[in-house]
Protein backbone atom coordinates (compact mmCIF):
# COMPACT_ATOMS: atom_id res chain seq x y z
CA UNK A 1 0.00 0.00 0.00
CA UNK A 2 1.38 3.10 -1.40
CA UNK A 3 2.13 6.83 1.32
CA UNK A 4 -0.66 7.65 -0.42
CA UNK A 5 -3.53 5.04 0.46
CA UNK A 6 -2.30 5.11 3.68
CA UNK A 7 -3.22 8.83 4.21
CA UNK A 8 -6.90 8.03 3.14
CA UNK A 9 -6.99 4.87 4.90
CA UNK A 10 -5.98 7.52 8.01
CA UNK A 11 -8.17 10.47 6.93
CA UNK A 12 -11.31 8.07 7.22
CA UNK A 13 -10.24 6.78 10.60
CA UNK A 14 -10.39 10.45 11.69
CA UNK A 15 -13.55 10.84 10.14
CA UNK A 16 -14.94 8.14 11.29
CA UNK A 17 -14.79 9.11 14.68
CA UNK A 18 -16.57 12.66 14.83
CA UNK A 19 -19.28 14.35 13.11
CA UNK A 20 -18.24 16.94 10.25
CA UNK A 21 -19.36 18.39 7.13
CA UNK A 22 -17.32 15.23 5.43
CA UNK A 23 -19.07 12.37 7.25
CA UNK A 24 -22.43 14.33 6.19
CA UNK A 25 -21.62 14.19 2.66
CA UNK A 26 -21.24 10.14 2.65
CA UNK A 27 -24.29 9.96 4.15
CA UNK A 28 -26.53 9.14 0.85
CA UNK A 29 -23.95 6.37 0.16
CA UNK A 30 -24.28 5.19 3.59
CA UNK A 31 -28.36 5.01 3.06
CA UNK A 32 -27.87 3.09 -0.12
CA UNK A 33 -25.37 0.74 2.11
CA UNK A 34 -28.32 0.15 4.98
CA UNK A 35 -30.69 -0.80 2.40
CA UNK A 36 -28.19 -3.24 0.88
CA UNK A 37 -27.56 -5.07 4.35
CA UNK A 38 -30.88 -4.32 5.79
CA UNK A 39 -32.45 -6.79 2.83
CA UNK A 40 -29.61 -8.88 2.58
CA UNK A 41 -29.96 -10.16 6.15
CA UNK A 42 -33.88 -10.22 5.77
CA UNK A 43 -33.57 -12.20 3.03
CA UNK A 44 -31.30 -14.95 5.30
CA UNK A 45 -34.03 -14.44 8.13
CA UNK A 46 -36.75 -15.28 5.56
CA UNK A 47 -34.65 -18.47 4.38
CA UNK A 48 -34.60 -16.75 0.90
CA UNK A 49 -30.75 -17.38 1.11
CA UNK A 50 -30.28 -20.77 2.72
CA UNK A 51 -28.32 -21.05 5.91
CA UNK A 52 -26.03 -23.77 6.42
CA UNK A 53 -26.00 -25.84 9.55
CA UNK A 54 -22.83 -27.53 11.09
CA UNK A 55 -23.15 -30.67 13.15
CA UNK A 56 -20.83 -28.78 16.02
CA UNK A 57 -21.51 -25.80 17.72
CA UNK A 58 -20.29 -22.62 15.63
CA UNK A 59 -19.08 -19.55 17.98
CA UNK A 60 -18.65 -16.19 16.08
CA UNK A 61 -16.30 -13.71 17.72
CA UNK A 62 -16.62 -10.61 15.63
CA UNK A 63 -17.15 -7.12 15.42
CA UNK A 64 -19.62 -4.43 13.25
CA UNK A 65 -16.76 -1.82 13.19
CA UNK A 66 -14.28 -0.89 10.94
CA UNK A 67 -10.81 -1.31 12.54
CA UNK A 68 -9.25 -3.70 14.99
CA UNK A 69 -10.93 -4.74 18.30
CA UNK A 70 -9.30 -7.50 19.69
CA UNK A 71 -10.84 -10.28 18.40
CA UNK A 72 -7.84 -12.25 17.80
CA UNK A 73 -6.51 -12.40 21.37
CA UNK A 74 -9.90 -13.33 22.38
CA UNK A 75 -10.03 -16.26 19.88
CA UNK A 76 -6.70 -17.27 21.62
CA UNK A 77 -7.96 -16.53 25.15
CA UNK A 78 -10.95 -19.04 24.26
CA UNK A 79 -8.87 -21.74 22.37
CA UNK A 80 -7.18 -21.73 25.36
CA UNK A 81 -10.37 -22.03 27.87
CA UNK A 82 -11.73 -24.91 25.84
CA UNK A 83 -8.26 -27.15 25.36
CA UNK A 84 -7.99 -26.71 29.54
CA UNK A 85 -10.71 -28.45 29.74
CA UNK A 86 -9.86 -31.34 26.92
CA UNK A 87 -12.41 -29.94 24.37
CA UNK A 88 -10.68 -29.80 20.90
CA UNK A 89 -11.42 -26.28 19.13
CA UNK A 90 -11.00 -25.87 15.39
CA UNK A 91 -10.97 -21.67 13.92
CA UNK A 92 -11.95 -20.53 10.38
CA UNK A 93 -10.56 -17.32 9.21
CA UNK A 94 -11.18 -15.33 6.42
CA UNK A 95 -7.44 -15.35 5.86
CA UNK A 96 -7.17 -11.62 4.47
CA UNK A 97 -3.77 -10.94 2.53
CA UNK A 98 -2.93 -14.49 1.85
CA UNK A 99 -1.96 -15.43 -1.54
CA UNK A 100 -3.31 -18.35 -1.86
CA UNK A 101 -6.52 -19.47 -3.14
CA UNK A 102 -9.89 -21.20 -2.12
CA UNK A 103 -10.18 -23.31 1.54
CA UNK A 104 -6.55 -23.78 2.95
CA UNK A 105 -6.04 -25.98 6.10
CA UNK A 106 -2.98 -24.44 8.31
CA UNK A 107 -0.17 -26.17 8.15
CA UNK A 108 3.61 -26.25 9.87
CA UNK A 109 5.29 -25.93 6.55
CA UNK A 110 3.51 -23.39 5.81
CA UNK A 111 4.11 -19.27 5.81
CA UNK A 112 1.81 -16.03 6.65
CA UNK A 113 1.66 -15.95 2.63
CA UNK A 114 0.09 -19.19 2.68
CA UNK A 115 -3.17 -18.11 5.17
CA UNK A 116 -2.71 -14.76 5.92
CA UNK A 117 -1.28 -13.43 9.55
CA UNK A 118 -3.84 -13.56 11.85
CA UNK A 119 -4.56 -17.60 11.60
CA UNK A 120 -0.83 -18.23 11.35
CA UNK A 121 -0.70 -16.80 14.55
CA UNK A 122 -3.17 -18.51 16.06
CA UNK A 123 -1.97 -21.54 14.84
CA UNK A 124 1.88 -21.02 15.77
CA UNK A 125 0.61 -20.29 19.57
CA UNK A 126 -2.42 -22.80 19.87
CA UNK A 127 -1.62 -25.85 17.85
CA UNK A 128 -5.62 -25.89 17.37
CA UNK A 129 -6.82 -26.89 13.58
CA UNK A 130 -7.21 -24.15 11.82
CA UNK A 131 -8.52 -23.09 8.30
CA UNK A 132 -9.09 -20.12 6.18
CA UNK A 133 -11.23 -19.16 3.25
CA UNK A 134 -13.60 -16.43 1.80
CA UNK A 135 -16.41 -18.92 2.46
CA UNK A 136 -16.37 -19.70 6.32
CA UNK A 137 -19.17 -22.26 5.01
CA UNK A 138 -16.53 -24.17 2.95
CA UNK A 139 -13.82 -23.40 5.49
CA UNK A 140 -15.62 -25.33 8.26
CA UNK A 141 -16.48 -28.22 6.24
CA UNK A 142 -12.99 -29.02 4.79
CA UNK A 143 -11.82 -28.20 8.69
CA UNK A 144 -14.33 -31.21 10.01
CA UNK A 145 -13.31 -33.47 7.36
CA UNK A 146 -10.01 -33.25 8.00
CA UNK A 147 -10.31 -32.94 11.77
CA UNK A 148 -13.43 -35.24 12.44
CA UNK A 149 -12.82 -35.03 16.52
CA UNK A 150 -13.38 -31.09 16.65
CA UNK A 151 -16.07 -30.37 18.99
CA UNK A 152 -16.33 -26.25 18.53
CA UNK A 153 -16.09 -24.17 15.30
CA UNK A 154 -14.59 -20.36 16.38
CA UNK A 155 -15.02 -18.17 13.29
CA UNK A 156 -12.57 -15.27 13.93
CA UNK A 157 -14.56 -12.83 12.36
CA UNK A 158 -17.82 -13.37 10.24
CA UNK A 159 -20.46 -11.47 12.01
CA UNK A 160 -21.85 -10.23 8.68
CA UNK A 161 -21.16 -14.14 6.92
CA UNK A 162 -24.79 -15.18 7.29
CA UNK A 163 -24.47 -17.97 5.42
CA UNK A 164 -22.96 -19.94 7.94
CA UNK A 165 -25.43 -20.40 10.91
CA UNK A 166 -23.91 -19.31 14.42
CA UNK A 167 -24.77 -20.41 17.83
CA UNK A 168 -23.81 -17.84 19.28
CA UNK A 169 -22.16 -14.76 18.54
CA UNK A 170 -19.91 -12.68 20.57
CA UNK A 171 -19.52 -9.05 19.58
CA UNK A 172 -16.05 -7.11 20.80
CA UNK A 173 -16.25 -3.74 20.85
CA UNK A 174 -13.64 -1.21 21.52
CA UNK A 175 -13.37 0.60 24.91
CA UNK A 176 -12.36 3.77 24.06
CA UNK A 177 -13.41 4.32 19.83
CA UNK A 178 -16.94 2.21 20.43
CA UNK A 179 -18.86 2.63 18.02
CA UNK A 180 -17.44 6.21 16.58
CA UNK A 181 -19.48 8.59 14.90
CA UNK A 182 -22.50 5.94 15.01
CA UNK A 183 -22.84 6.14 11.25
CA UNK A 184 -22.63 3.95 8.75
CA UNK A 185 -19.63 2.91 5.85
CA UNK A 186 -18.88 5.35 4.47
CA UNK A 187 -20.35 8.09 6.31
CA UNK A 188 -18.85 5.93 9.54
CA UNK A 189 -17.21 2.96 10.68
CA UNK A 190 -20.21 1.12 10.92
CA UNK A 191 -20.89 -2.28 8.82
CA UNK A 192 -23.79 -2.83 10.81
CA UNK A 193 -26.36 -0.37 12.76
CA UNK A 194 -25.27 -0.31 16.12
CA UNK A 195 -28.78 -1.85 17.38
CA UNK A 196 -26.92 -4.83 16.15
CA UNK A 197 -25.63 -5.32 19.59
CA UNK A 198 -29.06 -6.29 21.16
CA UNK A 199 -29.35 -9.67 18.93
CA UNK A 200 -25.73 -10.75 19.97
CA UNK A 201 -25.26 -13.44 23.34
CA UNK A 202 -22.61 -11.06 24.78
CA UNK A 203 -20.45 -8.14 24.42
CA UNK A 204 -16.96 -8.32 25.14
CA UNK A 205 -15.91 -4.77 26.07
CA UNK A 206 -12.12 -4.35 25.52
CA UNK A 207 -10.92 -1.39 28.23
CA UNK A 208 -10.27 -1.13 31.49
CA UNK A 209 -13.83 -0.03 32.04
CA UNK A 210 -16.79 -1.82 30.48
CA UNK A 211 -19.25 0.40 29.67
CA UNK A 212 -23.07 -1.60 29.41
CA UNK A 213 -24.18 -2.45 25.87
CA UNK A 214 -25.93 -5.85 27.08
CA UNK A 215 -27.44 -8.01 30.14
CA UNK A 216 -23.70 -10.35 29.62
CA UNK A 217 -21.25 -7.26 28.76
CA UNK A 218 -17.78 -8.43 29.71
CA UNK A 219 -14.89 -6.56 30.07
CA UNK A 220 -11.44 -7.72 28.70
CA UNK A 221 -7.53 -6.04 28.89
CA UNK A 222 -4.76 -7.15 26.86
CA UNK A 223 -1.82 -7.30 29.12
CA UNK A 224 1.90 -7.56 28.82
CA UNK A 225 4.99 -7.28 30.62
CA UNK A 226 7.89 -9.02 28.77
CA UNK A 227 9.77 -8.61 25.40
CA UNK A 228 10.89 -11.51 23.85
CA UNK A 229 13.85 -11.45 21.02
CA UNK A 230 12.42 -12.07 16.92
CA UNK A 231 15.83 -12.96 16.31
CA UNK A 232 16.67 -15.18 19.15
CA UNK A 233 12.62 -15.96 20.75
CA UNK A 234 14.11 -17.76 24.07
CA UNK A 235 15.36 -13.93 25.15
CA UNK A 236 13.07 -12.65 27.51
CA UNK A 237 13.62 -8.61 29.12
CA UNK A 238 11.82 -6.45 30.85
CA UNK A 239 10.63 -2.94 30.00
CA UNK A 240 13.88 -1.72 32.07
CA UNK A 241 15.79 -2.30 29.20
CA UNK A 242 13.97 -0.02 27.31
CA UNK A 243 14.17 2.40 29.50
CA UNK A 244 16.22 5.75 29.02
CA UNK A 245 16.34 5.00 25.19
CA UNK A 246 14.08 6.39 21.76
CA UNK A 247 12.90 3.37 20.58
CA UNK A 248 10.87 2.74 17.37
CA UNK A 249 7.41 1.08 17.69
CA UNK A 250 6.16 -0.15 14.52
CA UNK A 251 2.65 -1.33 14.15
CA UNK A 252 0.59 -2.59 11.35
CA UNK A 253 -2.73 -3.65 12.86
CA UNK A 254 -6.06 -2.48 12.93
CA UNK A 255 -5.85 -0.25 16.15
CA UNK A 256 -1.96 0.92 16.36
CA UNK A 257 -2.71 3.44 18.64
CA UNK A 258 -3.66 0.87 21.53
CA UNK A 259 0.02 -0.57 21.08
CA UNK A 260 1.56 2.87 21.29
CA UNK A 261 -0.49 4.11 24.06
CA UNK A 262 0.51 0.68 25.58
CA UNK A 263 4.77 1.11 25.56
CA UNK A 264 3.95 4.38 26.58
CA UNK A 265 1.74 3.43 29.55
CA UNK A 266 5.00 1.47 30.65
CA UNK A 267 7.24 4.76 30.73
CA UNK A 268 9.04 4.24 27.22
CA UNK A 269 9.23 7.01 24.80
CA UNK A 270 8.52 5.74 21.36
CA UNK A 271 8.69 7.11 17.70
CA UNK A 272 5.70 5.58 15.94
CA UNK A 273 5.38 4.19 12.77
CA UNK A 274 2.31 3.58 11.52
CA UNK A 275 1.61 0.51 8.44
CA UNK A 276 -1.97 -0.39 7.42
CA UNK A 277 -3.70 -3.66 8.83
CA UNK A 278 -1.92 -7.30 7.20
CA UNK A 279 0.91 -4.80 6.02
CA UNK A 280 3.65 -6.86 4.96
CA UNK A 281 6.79 -6.00 5.92
CA UNK A 282 10.63 -5.96 3.70
CA UNK A 283 13.63 -5.62 5.07
CA UNK A 284 14.37 -1.89 3.83
CA UNK A 285 11.00 -1.08 6.26
CA UNK A 286 12.76 -1.67 9.03
CA UNK A 287 16.65 -1.47 8.16
CA UNK A 288 16.45 2.31 7.90
CA UNK A 289 15.28 2.87 11.40
CA UNK A 290 18.52 2.80 13.37
CA UNK A 291 18.26 1.34 17.30
CA UNK A 292 16.07 -0.94 18.91
CA UNK A 293 12.85 -1.65 17.41
CA UNK A 294 9.35 -3.30 19.55
CA UNK A 295 6.41 -4.42 17.61
CA UNK A 296 3.06 -7.02 18.11
CA UNK A 297 3.11 -10.60 17.70
CA UNK A 298 1.24 -9.79 14.49
CA UNK A 299 3.90 -8.05 12.77
CA UNK A 300 6.70 -10.53 14.11
CA UNK A 301 4.90 -12.94 12.00
CA UNK A 302 5.86 -11.20 8.81
CA UNK A 303 9.43 -9.80 10.21
CA UNK A 304 10.92 -13.41 11.70
CA UNK A 305 12.76 -13.91 7.83
CA UNK A 306 14.71 -11.02 8.06
CA UNK A 307 14.56 -10.83 12.15
CA UNK A 308 17.60 -8.85 13.58
CA UNK A 309 19.03 -9.06 17.24
CA UNK A 310 17.64 -5.49 17.61
CA UNK A 311 14.05 -6.48 16.94
CA UNK A 312 11.75 -6.76 19.89
CA UNK A 313 8.18 -8.57 20.48
CA UNK A 314 5.54 -7.63 22.96
CA UNK A 315 3.11 -10.35 22.91
CA UNK A 316 -0.13 -9.15 25.05
CA UNK A 317 -2.87 -11.92 26.77
CA UNK A 318 -6.29 -11.58 27.37
CA UNK A 319 -7.26 -10.65 31.07
CA UNK A 320 -11.21 -11.44 31.23
CA UNK A 321 -13.21 -12.79 34.16
CA UNK A 322 -13.30 -16.22 33.68
CA UNK A 323 -17.61 -16.15 33.60
CA UNK A 324 -17.24 -15.22 30.29
CA UNK A 325 -15.67 -18.84 29.06
CA UNK A 326 -18.29 -20.83 31.69
CA UNK A 327 -21.29 -18.71 29.82
CA UNK A 328 -19.74 -19.41 26.49
CA UNK A 329 -19.04 -23.50 27.46
CA UNK A 330 -22.93 -23.60 29.39
CA UNK A 331 -24.63 -22.48 26.01
CA UNK A 332 -22.99 -24.52 23.78
CA UNK A 333 -23.45 -27.73 26.25
CA UNK A 334 -27.59 -26.71 26.63
CA UNK A 335 -27.44 -26.25 22.51
CA UNK A 336 -25.83 -29.41 21.78
CA UNK A 337 -25.32 -31.32 24.96
CA UNK A 338 -22.53 -33.78 25.10
CA UNK A 339 -21.23 -32.89 21.33
CA UNK A 340 -19.52 -29.73 23.55
CA UNK A 341 -17.90 -31.93 26.33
Amino acid sequence: MSNYHLRVESWFMRLWHKHSLWSLLFVPVALIFLVIIATRRKAYGLNLFKVQHLPVPVIVIGNITVGGTGKTPLILWLVTFFMNRGILVGVISRGYGRRTHGVVLVKPEMSFRDCGDEPWLIYQKTGCPVAVGEDRVAAAKVLLQAYPHVQIILSDDGMQHYRLFRDIEVLVVDGKRRFGNNLLLPAGPLRELSSRVTSVDAVVVNGRQAYILHDKTYCMQLVGDMFYNLAQPSQYCGVEQFKGKTIHAVAGIGNPQRFFDALMEKGLNIIPHIYPDHYEYQSEDLGQLEGEILMTEKDAVKCQHFAQDRFWVFPVRVSIDEEFGLFILEKTRTLYGSKAD
